[in-house]
C-alpha cells in the first residue's frame, strides 16, 4: 500500500477539490501518451513523469488532495483509498457530468477512482493544515502527483483516513 498526494490545482489557479470529492476521483490535468506506436515513446504525452506516477497507483493505495507551497506549507483537502485503478477518463464522455459542475469544461482529466472519506464536506473548503513542514529533501510535494514518503504527513493522512470525524484544531 503506498500514499499519493494529488494536486488540484489546475494552471495554478483553478482548485478542482470539490470536483474530485464530488466525483469520486483522483486526477492529473495533464493530456495523457497516447498508444505507443514505431515513432512515439510510451510516455508522449505533456507530462511522462506524473503519467508514470499515474500508472503506478493500485486499488487499496491511500489518496489524498493536497495543496503545498514551502512559505505556506501542506493544506490536506480530501483523503480516501483507491477503489478502481485503471486510467479512464474523467470526461463528460465517460458518463461523469463535468460540464454542470464545472462551466464550459467538458474533460477533468486521466484519473482512477478514489472513495473519498474524509472530509464529509464535499466543497473543497475544509483542510487539514500543516504549516511548519518543510519540503526539504524533496521537490515533489509542489506537483501534481507523488507518493509520500514523509512519516509526519503519513501519519496525519492515516488519522483522516481512519478517523472522518477528526477535524483541524
Amino acid at each position: 500500500m503506498s500514499i499519493f498526494g494529488f494536486g488540484a490545482s489546475y494552471g495554478g489557479t483553478e482548485d478542482v477539490t470539490s470536483y474530485f470529492l464530488n466525483l469520486g476521483v483522483a486526477c492529473s490535468g495533464w493530456q495523457p501518451s497516447t498508444s505507443p506506436s514505431a515513432s512515439a515513446s510510451p510516455y508522449d504525452g505533456d507530462a511522462p513523469f506524473i503519467e508514470a506516477t499515474l500508472r503506478s497507483v493500485q486499488i487499496g493505495d491511500i489518496a489524498f488532495i493536497k495543496s503545498f507551497s514551502p512559505g505556506a506549507g501542506l493544506r490536506i483537502k480530501g483523503v480516501g483509498l483507491v477503489t478502481d485503478a485503471r486510467l479512464h477518463e474523467i470526461d463528460n464522455a465517460a458518463g461523469y457530468p463535468i460540464s454542470s459542475i464545472w462551466p464550459g469544461q467538458t474533460r477533468l482529466g486521466t484519473g482512477v477512482k478514489v472513495r473519498w472519506t474524509w472530509p464529509d464536506v464535499q466543497d473543497g473548503t475544509l483542510f487539514w493544515h500543516l504549516p511548519q513542514l518543510s519540503d526539504r529533501g524533496t521537490n515533489m510535494r509542489t506537483g501534481t502527483i507523488y507518493e509520500e514518503r514523509g512519516p509526519e504527513v503519513a501519519s496525519v493522512v492515516l488519522d483522516l483516513l481512519l478517523d472522518p470525524q477528526k477535524r483541524q484544531r
